[in-house]
């Protein structure tokens, strides 16, 4: 089963990022992170050792490095929770799947999972404390109850193996990134032929060194984007996949498009095939681009928007 390195962005308190996600086909990959998913309507097809159908209150955790992949069979919506690997201290994983185990007592995890999403969206003063609280009792809950039989056991720290034997060139891409690396260079940094290092990094990522090196620049432009206040044209200068596209509505300058934000414009700068929009401007605005957006048919997790109030700078507002 080939499956795909996703790169993770863990924007909150102890490498957590959780988020409602509404599926339709997340093809086979895997990321060094452990992932609940609990079905809150319709229901999937989740494959991972086996392909099963999970419906409304399902719930399965996939253990860091196990590549998995996901099919909406009826408009299915779950809530996940991804938890950075590292943090339960655990390379046997545990075993969390109502389906398998239908008789287990997932109620402190779904309740834990409820908390979490409501101190996401509220962010009341100490939420970072209050989320670190809730994956302790999370942690607890899965060494009391959901530890793995030998066979998953076996089976999850087989999946660790071949991930670690890049993890030291991971390491040296990621902190290096920023830099104008190569693979030639990294490949002499660690006594391997270019050729050898380009085909082992495909094999165990699923993906060319070349599109891993940009996704990780890209993810990066976002979240200096999101949370810093760098100039934009800076942060794009930084990532060769970000482009921005300056628009004033009123009056004309050289440099500037004039008008309103409509598909044909998007269409205008937009890459053929896969891409995303990042928006960021008054509420107004994104009541006119509803339906505009919706010309493109991109899928709701490609679009990224940042509200402007008015009394506040972008870069203080959350959105």
């Amino acid at each position: 089963m080939e499956a795909t390195y996703e790169i993770i962005d863990y924007s909150e308190p102890m490498g957590i990022l959780i988020f409602l996600h509404k599926i339709n086909t997340v093809a086979t990959h895997w990321h060094p992170a452990q992932e609940f998913l609990l079905v809150l309507e319709g229901e999937c097809e989740i494959t991972s050792d086996k392909t099963r159908t999970y419906k409304e209150d399902d719930i399965i955790m996939i253990n860091a490095y196990e590549p998995h992949s996901l099919l909406a069979k009826s408009g299915a919506v779950l809530l996940a929770l991804q938890i950075k690997d590292g943090i339960f201290e655990s390379n046997e994983g545990f075993c969390v799947d109502s389906v398998r185990n239908p008789d287990a007592d997932y109620t402190v995890i779904k309740s834990i999972m409820a908390r979490l999403i409501k101190l996401h969206n509220d962010r009341p003063c100490g939420f970072e404390a209050l989320m670190q609280s809730e994956i302790y009792m999370l942690k607890h809950d899965l060494v009391v109850k959901f530890r793995p039989d030998p066979k998953t056991a076996a089976r999850n720290l087989t999946y660790r193996k071949h991930p670690s034997r890049l993890s030291d060139v991971l390491d040296y891409i990621n902190a290096h990134y920023k830099e104008p690396i190569t693979l030639s260079q990294i490949a002499g940094h660690f006594f391997f032929s270019d050729a050898y290092l380009s085909r082992s990094f495909e094999k165990a990522m699923g993906i060319s060194f070349k599109k891993y090196l940009a996704r990780l620049r890209f993810a990066d432009a976002v979240d200096m984007l999101m949370s810093t206040n760098a100039p934009i044209d800076e942060i794009a200068a930084s990532c060769p996949k970000f482009k921005v596209v300056h628009v004033l509505s009123d009056e004309e300058a050289e440099g500037y498009e004039h008008g309103l934000i409509t598909a044909e414009l998007i269409q205008k700068y937009a890459p053929k095939g896969d891409y995303s929009l990042y928006l960021c401007g008054p509420e107004g605005m994104y009541q006119f681009l509803k339906p505009e957006i919706a010309k493109l048919g991109l899928p709701e997790r490609r679009f990224r928007r940042k509200l402007i109030d008015v009394t506040k700078t972008p870069w203080e507002c959350e959105g």
